[in-house]
């Protein structure tokens, strides 16, 4: 008898010691929770009103001690269309969540939409927040918004093979979406595609846009509204990868273009509108044979953060551009390649801070290290030619600045030529062969560029400038005729009286 109340007494001792220990907890504001999901997307596409709801587990990593989750918070607060559930406490700010050693808790989050709300975004997008010892951390929350048809995913995505995307709804491009070697995406006249940020098209086959004037074909961004109508860098290929910068490996992000061709077949574009991106159109190293690898026929390509066309080695024509106002150059085109441009403009006024860079720049080389030597790489230009083009900007008022830059190494070995073209340079155009009847250093005088205007002034030297070239460039890019009597405008766009 005396021996079991004495295990009793242990028992309770035990007990008693145990039930007065305090929960230990981490209070480091260096300690990170850990997600099962840095980015939550619904990606459901809503006919009508509906509803849909994901999970994610927060993970207390600590093999000791708890963590006391100070707040779950929907960033958008009482506005949000998100709502959520941490652990069967519902609300859109949770607080004073405890999560054991080695433990986790599950978030729902719920979103209901009506697809055919226009005020709502193609992409809707918002964080949750999560805060454990003062320390901040995010959870992106995405979910497809009104009535469109959406492309990509949270990883990459190789689209159907000879995809046809209509004009019946807007397209909307999430992520990095791929052309396939072999393949082929054709757009229909009127088709827009919106481009979320961080997103493009990436083409190893060939793209196909078949515009038509008052019905061009436009990619842009997916943020609408007038506040975002003329906002550029709102979309582009990033691509993230890790580097050794000297101080140990970091995570570096790289642009390229919203819509990039890489090695692809031969593509077009008729009447299409590309803007308020980053680089708008980029193609590299490409090659279709005797066939150019993009062909733009009266297209307009403008309002971009930093290049509006970009080619590296590659070979491009067109005629009736416009290509405008863009934060480096409107053009570049380097490393070598075949450019031919008819009748078209190259004209920066770029208003959202100070340019650098010229209107429009050409190249045949680049520099490499080979073996530890600097080594200068050329690269033939073809039979480049451009004829009756306009290459302008606002910084052709500055002392010693070009905004037209031709660096051809070994000219005298290259075919390529600028003929009736208006330029803005300071560098030596006397070579007859290369720069045939250029006007140079005189104000190009556009109507209104700052809003889109490019059709030269009555004065402007532009005016009757050009040679007659016929065929499809008897009419200019808004239809206006260049036969009447005297010679044609340079650029893209005729004068029209007032």
């Amino acid at each position: 008898m005396t021996k079991t109340i004495y295990a009793i007494l242990l028992a309770l001792t035990v007990l008693l010691v145990f039930s007065c220990r305090k929960e230990k907890f981490n209070t480091s504001s260096d300690f990170q929770l850990e997600f099962s999901r840095d980015t939550v997307l619904f990606d459901t596409v809503f006919t009508a009103i509906g509803s849909a709801t994901q999970v994610f587990k927060v993970y207390n990593p600590d093999k000791n001690n708890s963590v006391e989750i100070d707040y779950f918070s929907l960033k958008e607060g009482s506005s949000s269309k998100f709502r959520m559930n941490v652990d069967g406490e519902a609300g859109i700010r949770i607080e004073n969540i405890t999560i054991a050693p080695e433990d986790s808790a599950f978030v729902f989050v719920e979103v209901t939409l009506d697809a055919n709300d226009q005020s709502l975004p193609f992409i809707l997008e918002e964080d949750l927040l999560v805060n454990a010892n003062g320390a901040e951390q995010e959870v992106t929350l995405l979910a497809w918004g009104q009535n469109a048809i959406f492309h990509g995913n949270l990883d990459s995505e190789v689209i159907i093979c000879d995809e046809v995307w209509t004009s019946e709804l807007p397209h909307v491009v999430f992520g990095i979406i791929t052309v396939d070697e072999g393949c082929c995406l054709t757009l229909q006249p009127g088709t827009q595609v919106h481009c979320h940020s961080g997103s493009g098209i990436f083409v190893e086959g060939c793209i196909e846009s078949n515009g038509q004037r008052g019905n061009e074909v436009v990619f842009q961004g997916d943020r609408l509204g007038l506040d975002w109508e003329g906002v550029p860098g709102q979309w582009g290929i990033e691509l993230d990868f890790v580097a050794d910068l000297g101080i140990g490996p970091e995570i570096v992000t790289i642009t390229r273009g919203g819509i990039w061709l890489y090695e692809a077949d031969a593509s077009y574009m008729d009447y299409t509108i590309i803007k308020n991106g980053i680089i708008g159109l980029q193609i590299d190293t490409t090659g279709a044979g005797s066939q150019p690898v993009m062909e733009l026929r009266n297209c307009i390509i403008q309002n971009h953060s930093a290049i509006g066309v970009l080619g590296q080695g590659a070979t491009i024509t067109g005629y009736n551009d416009l290509f405008a106002n863009c934060g480096q150059s409107t053009a570049a085109f380097q490393y070598g390649g075949e450019y031919i441009f008819d009748h078209s403009t190259f004209a920066n006024y770029w208003s959202e801070g100070t340019r650098q860079a010229p209107s429009f720049f050409l190249n045949n080389y680049y520099e490499t290290t080979v073996n530890g030597f600097d080594e200068l790489i050329v690269r033939s230009l073809g039979d480049s030619r451009f004829r009756n083009c306009a290459f302008y900007g606002d910084n052709a008022n500055l002392t010693d600045y070009s905004e037209f830059i031709v660096d051809v190494e070994m000219p005298e070995m290259e075919n390529y030529f600028f003929q009736n073209c208006l330029v803005d340079s300071e560098q030596d155009l006397s070579d007859e062969v290369k720069f045939i009847s250029l006007i140079n250093q005189q104000n190009a005088s556009f109507v209104d560029p700052t809003f889109g205007n490019f059709r030269p002034t009555l004065n402007s030297p532009l005016r009757e400038a050009a040679i007659p070239l016929g065929g499809a460039l008897g009419e200019d890019l808004a239809g206006v005729s260049r036969f009447g009597g005297v010679p044609p405008d340079i650029g893209c766009l005729q004068y029209v009286p007032e």
